[in-house]
């Protein structure tokens, strides 16, 4: 249950205003929780998984951007499947945007306001 919630707020654009938030070390706990090997970069915190999203944290707009993508550059993908999945990926989101970047890659962005605890990440959608 906490996978597959943590699956769907997940999803990488560089955002000028970001910078590591003052509690990426609760943060790094909360996501090693789920196996994840946690590395603070230089204006982010990056969340490397073998089975599941990479997960890029950041802090921004007194709360949390979490972010990840789809590479689709090397897969036999159309555009226009690209764009439906998009399309439907948003229609259905409450706390996260989905969108195509320059690249054609599918990015997700989930924000929260905040400082994000255990209880508070756990709800998170």
């Amino acid at each position: 249950m906490y996978r597959s919630a943590l699956a769907l707020i997940l999803i990488a654009a560089t955002m000028s205003s970001a910078e590591v938030p003052d509690d990426w070390k609760k943060i790094r706990g909360l996501l090693k929780d789920f196996d994840y090997e946690v590395e603070k970069m230089d204006d982010w915190v990056q969340a490397t998984h073998d089975d599941y999203l990479n997960i890029f944290v950041k802090g921004y707009k007194d709360g949390i951007l979490l972010q990840a993508y789809f590479t689709t550059s090397d897969m036999d993908v159309s555009e226009r499947s690209i764009r439906k999945l998009n399309n439907k990926l948003s229609l259905n989101a409450t706390a996260s945007r989905f969108y195509i970047d320059s690249d054609g890659d599918l990015m997700c962005e989930a924000w929260f306001p905040g400082d994000m605890g255990r209880r508070s990440f756990r709800n998170f959608p």
